[in-house]
């Protein structure tokens, strides 16, 4: 009967051709019109990500669904239903692969508020001032130029509602911190977070970012962030100084 792959970003990607090759036939099921996910929505990945879209929708092992939402699924190992867009598919095993959302956490932070954006969002605000004529980060509310930055790690993980750490958000930040230094010498950075969870390169390029460009790591949980007089507090408890 087959394996259906719920969910068509990079992970799904990954499963279907993984198991299309092993000889399973596979149904790639995507709720959104084109493959990839988050990820689509980064330049550079997505043109990575473009020679294994045109191997899921070349592959003779795997039935691509786009546009296609699960709306049911039930059965037991061996024998699954699914009801996807009103047609039924008839699988041994599922995968899923649905992605993430904003944790509800976020709004804690001032999530909805212009100024206060997503990783995904920022690197889109990091290409348009590039693209600009000015080359100046400016604020998303007013459009006014970015003095000081603020990123918040482990929003949504490392609390009682979930203890996972994702291991990821340490890396990247970095990473965001050293691009903004990079190209805006001038704007104040600074870091929260919990604990630094670095390995090799990654522990030289946190170590740089301290020591070089001045970007200030605070120890700390933040509890909220609040919009006061055009500009974002960021409350915080400091683990350092208790």
């Amino acid at each position: 009967m087959g394996i259906a792959v719920v969910g068509g970003g990079v992970a799904g990607i990954t499963a279907a051709l993984d198991l299309a090759d092993a000889g399973y036939k596979v149904y790639l099921i995507e709720k959104n019109a084109e493959l990839g996910g988050k990820m689509a929505e980064l330049a550079e990945c997505k043109t990575g990500l473009s020679p294994y879209v045109v191997k899921v929708k070349n592959h003779p092992n795997i039935e691509l669904m786009l546009s296609s939402e699960l709306e049911s699924l039930s059965g037991s190992a061996g024998n699954f239903k699914l009801k996807v867009s009103g047609k039924e598919v008839e699988v041994e095993s599922v995968v899923l692969a649905p992605g993430y959302d904003i944790p509800e956490i976020a709004k804690s932070y001032g999530f909805g508020n212009p100024d206060v954006v997503t990783s995904l969002d920022f690197e889109g605000i990091l290409r348009a001032a590039t693209a600009s004529e000015t080359g100046e980060l400016l604020r998303p509310s007013d459009g006014k130029r970015v003095k000081r930055i603020g990123f918040i790690q482990c929003v949504g993980s490392r609390c009682q509602e979930n203890e996972i750490c994702s291991t990821a958000c340490c890396a990247y930040t970095a990473k965001e911190a050293w691009v903004i230094k990079e190209r805006f010498p001038d704007l104040e950075v600074y870091i929260f977070y919990m604990d630094i969870r670095v390995f090799g390169k990654d522990e030289e390029l946190v170590a740089e970012l301290k020591e070089k460009y001045g970007v200030k790591y605070i120890r700390s949980r933040v509890p909220e962030v609040i919009p006061e007089d055009g500009a974002l507090t960021v409350k915080y408890e400091n683990l350092e100084k208790g």
